[in-house]
């Protein structure tokens, strides 16, 4: 009875490994039933990471190409004061 009020720190820890084994067992079991899913998922996630920078980079240089464009307006507007200075 006196070992059940003062617990061991060794009892304490194989406790702790053993539930932290069986939480890592029941994760290797669910990996397993979903089979080669996850490769299949990674492909398809590398796909649209790659139409999603494609997207990004093209939204980015229309962007670029209207800030050139209205610099060039402004740039225009500011020059039609005085000619020939």
């Amino acid at each position: 009875m006196a070992e059940m009020k003062n617990p061991t720190v060794s009892k304490l820890l194989r406790v702790l490994v053993a539930g932290g084994m069986a939480l890592a067992g029941v994760a290797g079991v669910r990996a397993e039933d979903k089979g080669a899913a996850p490769t299949e998922k990674t492909e398809k996630a590398k796909e649209k990471d790659q139409e999603a920078e494609k997207a990004k980079a093209e939204k980015a240089e229309k962007e670029k190409k209207k800030a050139d464009e209205e610099k060039k307006k402004a740039a225009q507007s500011q020059g039609d004061g005085v000619k020939g200075w």
